[in-house]
């Protein structure tokens, strides 16, 4: 309820501060915060809405680490044989192709060359985000299973989140929660201690537009050796997530929960 103007008193900032991080903001998400009102404020003082644009303090960042850590092949392992059946579409899905977990989300059948092994992770009419950009990827023979609709979906519907599906499997399996973008985070490492060159990463996570190592998935993409190696490796992450000799026996029976078949 306060005016603009009283951004002018850097005290009243200082609270501001001091009442984010009260409530357990990071200093990247109350950047987010002051960064959605900088730019708000920006656009009324070009308007003529605002004779000034007051001075707005930022909040150091510093060196953050990425959203959820990666796991080892045994976490990875033990959260998969204690999850729900959509859950577990999600992490096979996630570290088959590294994409991040909203897209993961949104894909469907019809982004998929089941011919040609492709699929696109950028749903038609999606414009592409160079920040986010959602590239052509290999699919890896451990996820060549048809299906119609949604990638993950809990009966017949498109899944929004899975996060408390996660966390109750992490739970289960007595492993430290993680978040959906653990699995992103572990492929690109799996993919690294694999041998894949940086290059080839770069263009599997989406992180290859604008820079010399770009490529142009239009054509490149139906090349036999298009993103191989990180193919290979990815496949191999997920059949390593999916063999699970002594995971069921940590397993809790709850309703709608079926224990999938080791």
């Amino acid at each position: 309820d306060q005016p603009v103007s009283a951004l002018q008193d850097i005290r009243q900032q200082e609270a501001f501060h001091a009442w984010m991080r009260s409530k357990d903001y990071t200093a990247s998400l109350m950047m987010r915060v002051i960064n959605t009102g900088k730019a708000a404020i920006n656009r009324a003082h070009k308007r003529g809405e605002l004779t000034t644009a007051p001075h707005v303090m930022s909040v150091p960042v510093g060196s953050t680490n990425p959203k959820g850590r990666p796991l080892t092949v045994d976490e990875l392992r033990l959260v998969y044989g204690n999850a729900v059946p959509h859950i577990q579409a999600f992490m096979r899905w996630a570290v088959g192709t590294g994409a991040r977990p909203e897209a993961i989300l949104e894909l469907q059948a019809r982004q998929i060359d089941w011919e040609q092994g492709l699929v696109d992770l950028n749903p038609p009419g999606r414009k592409q985000q160079p920040k986010k950009y959602r590239p052509v990827v290999r699919l890896p023979e451990a996820l060549r299973q048809p299906f119609e609709g949604y990638a993950v979906a809990y009966q017949g519907q498109r899944v929004q989140s899975v996060k408390k599906g996660l966390w109750r499997a992490c739970d289960r399996a007595g492993v430290e929660r993680c978040s959906s973008y653990s699995f992103r985070h572990t492929a690109a490492r799996w993919m690294r201690r694999e041998g894949v060159p940086p290059w080839e990463v770069a263009a599997q996570l989406g992180h290859s537009v604008g820079s010399k190592f770009a490529v142009s998935e239009r054509y490149a993409a139906y090349s036999p050796d298009y993103l191989q190696n990180a193919v290979l490796a990815l496949n191999k992450l997920v059949l390593a997530a999916e063999y699970l000799p002594n995971t069921c026996q940590k397993l809790v029976p709850q309703e709608g929960f079926e224990p999938p078949t080791p």
